[in-house]
């Protein structure tokens, strides 16, 4: 079986991160962290890009 799964990158997508300034009580990096690998990808579940 392959396994496709790849640490996610929190130093490199959080900081770049739309959510990242959130109010703690709100905060969606809770779901994020626990989710510490993902399949075939670095990014964390929840990130969305700020732009």
């Amino acid at each position: 079986m392959d396994n496709n799964k790849k640490e996610v990158d929190f130093e490199k997508y959080c900081k770049m991160c739309k959510d990242r300034n959130t109010v703690e009580i709100n905060d969606p990096c809770n779901d994020c962290l626990d989710y510490p690998y993902n399949v075939n990808s670095q990014k964390p579940v929840n990130y969305k890009e700020d732009k």
